[in-house]
């Protein structure tokens, strides 16, 4: 089981990742990030993001664009 702090840090990099692809990818000026919070799923502006960092109950980030696809 991994601890909250280094999920959170897992999630950190994660996000950083998806969000260069997304600008890459996308026209959009800011990143739109979707956020799997346990069963609960919704899509959160990147300005959302402090936040995101310290939530503890993270278990995915998926871009828009991965959730489009699905």
């Amino acid at each position: 089981m991994i601890s909250s702090l280094h999920r959170n840090s897992i999630v950190r990099r994660l996000l950083a990742k998806q969000i260069k692809k997304v600008n890459r990818n996308t026209n959009l000026k800011l990143p739109i990030v979707l956020v799997k919070l346990d069963s609960d799923q919704t899509i959160y502006d990147v300005s959302f993001y402090e936040h995101l960092k310290q939530h503890s109950n993270i278990i995915g980030v998926y871009t828009l664009v991965d959730y489009q696809q699905q």
